[in-house]
């Protein structure tokens, strides 16, 4: 069986591309993934766009702790892939991105 891979997604007001950010990770090739939304206190629409994906592969969480790499470690702890993506709410993931790093390991 393919390995389960975690995307990890600190979030802090990032609603103008957050819907893009989380389609890029859904959508891969590699269908094995899970999306680790961690919200870090945002105070625009970023929690609602995220709770707008209805796919059981998005889990949505609320850090308490200031700070992007806080966000990660509350992500983290939540992961239960065997390897993992960091992904920043404004960016996005090529298509095959998981599919060819995965092919590289192997």
């Amino acid at each position: 069986m393919s390995p389960l891979v975690s995307i990890i997604i600190p979030c802090l007001n990032a609603g103008p591309w957050l819907a893009e950010a989380l389609a890029s990770c859904l959508s891969q090739t590699h269908r094995r993934v899970e999306v680790v939304f961690v919200d870090n206190g945002s105070r625009d629409n970023s929690v609602k766009v995220a709770k707008g994906f209805k796919d059981s592969r998005l889990l949505i969480i609320k850090c308490e702790r200031k700070g992007a790499s806080a966000a990660r470690n509350v992500g983290l702890m939540h992961a239960q892939g065997e390897f993992v993506q960091y992904l920043d709410a404004d960016d996005v993931l090529e298509r095959d991105k998981i599919r060819a790093q995965l092919a590289q390991l192997s």
